[in-house]
């Protein structure tokens, strides 16, 4: 049975871009009149005494009427009630509320893949120092005695192959047809306009180059290759007036399969 993804979401009432009333403050306002007791309504949100303190200070320093009463209670916590003003603002926050569901309720019966967007965001949210991050699928996997390799489709029917450990590919639950990133660094990533070049590296793809960033000691040379994808390779401002690289020439971009991270959601 295909898992089922629900999208949920959350609001806050802002001023001047700061959070003011949250979901939050709500929950320890039903707690408190329901409790009766500020040391009760913080066990109930699951917050520390100080914090549920903390908290009816700032509502009712930033409301212009007290939203909640409270007398200091000894052993046994604070006592407290809400403020008529208080019941007014819960009533008012969740017909909002009650609103805000209805809108992510027609959002989900709009979309037809929302994992695809989950995906996606993934994707671009993933944070590492890897200049390169390639989305693919997995392709095959050849299983040695220590290392596995294995083979991922990216788009413009290239490939790129990785050798990882056994270890690896059990912890990632790598099996052929997953989604997986392939993560190059690019000092890794070597780049030849003799396209039939004899190299013993495992991964050759091809593409224009699509800028040259000059340095003082390193350029930057950035490719955009068959199917669309941007490759960034580093490599010396020597290697590049040796191969007289330009923009808009055919290269071959060549970086072994051991250099060659993959990543999965």
């Amino acid at each position: 049975m295909k898992e089922k993804l629900q999208i949920d979401g959350a609001f806050w009432l802002k001023r001047n871009k700061e959070s003011k009333l949250g979901r939050d403050k709500i929950d320890l306002l039903l707690a408190i009149e329901k409790c009766g007791s500020i040391s009760k309504a913080a066990k109930e949100v699951g917050i520390s005494y100080k914090t549920a303190w903390d908290s009816i200070d700032l509502l009712n320093n930033l409301y212009k009427d007290i939203l909640v009463e409270k007398t200091v209670g000894g052993n046994s916590g604070g006592g407290a009630r809400l403020t008529a003003k208080a019941k007014e603002m819960i009533q008012l926050y969740q017909i909002v509320e009650e609103e805000h569901k209805k809108f992510i309720s027609r959002i989900s019966e709009r979309m037809d893949d929302p994992f695809e967007l989950m995906n996606f965001l993934n994707r671009i949210s993933m944070k590492t120092s890897a200049r390169n991050q390639f989305y693919g699928k997995i392709k095959n996997i050849e299983e040695g005695a220590v290392n596995s390799e294995i083979s991922l489709s990216l788009k413009g029917n290239q490939e790129i192959t990785a050798v990882i450990t056994n270890q690896s590919v059990t912890n990632l639950g790598l099996k052929v047809g997953k989604d997986v990133y392939a993560l190059i660094k690019a000092s890794f990533i070597f780049i030849s306009k003799d396209k039939n070049l004899s190299i013993s590296t495992e991964n050759k793809l091809y593409g224009k180059i699509f800028s040259i960033v000059k340095g003082s000691v390193n350029d930057e040379i950035i490719l955009e290759l068959n199917g669309g994808n941007k490759l960034t390779s580093i490599i010396t401002r020597q290697a590049t007036e040796q191969l007289t690289l330009k923009e808009g020439e055919e290269v071959c971009a060549f970086f072994n399969a051991s250099s060659v991270i993959l990543a999965t959601e």
